[in-house]
């Protein structure tokens, strides 16, 4: 176990081997772990999206409307950061 990521299934290996855990105990864990790697369903991947973008969309709201109590030099700053970002 001595590479840079250590997974789960290292970490029963490990019990198994300190006789922290059963054999049969470690099985059942390693089972349950092959079943949760099962790929998030698409409505859950498409919420995710919309509340990405959503909380893009508010944060550029918040910084409008923080620099647009500068003045037009506030509105400046706003047009210039995404404009440099890209």
């Amino acid at each position: 176990m001595s590479r840079d990521k250590v997974t789960l299934s290292d970490v029963l290996d490990g019990l198994v081997e300190s006789h922290k855990i059963t054999q049969e105990t470690a099985g059942r864990a390693k089972l349950m772990l092959q079943r949760k790697a099962a790929v998030q369903p698409s409505y859950v991947r498409a919420m995710v999206g919309f509340g990405a973008w959503l909380a893009s969309l508010l944060l550029i709201g918040f910084f409008i409307g923080l620099f647009a109590g500068m003045g037009e030099f506030g509105f400046i700053v706003v047009g210039m950061v995404p404009v440099t970002g890209a």
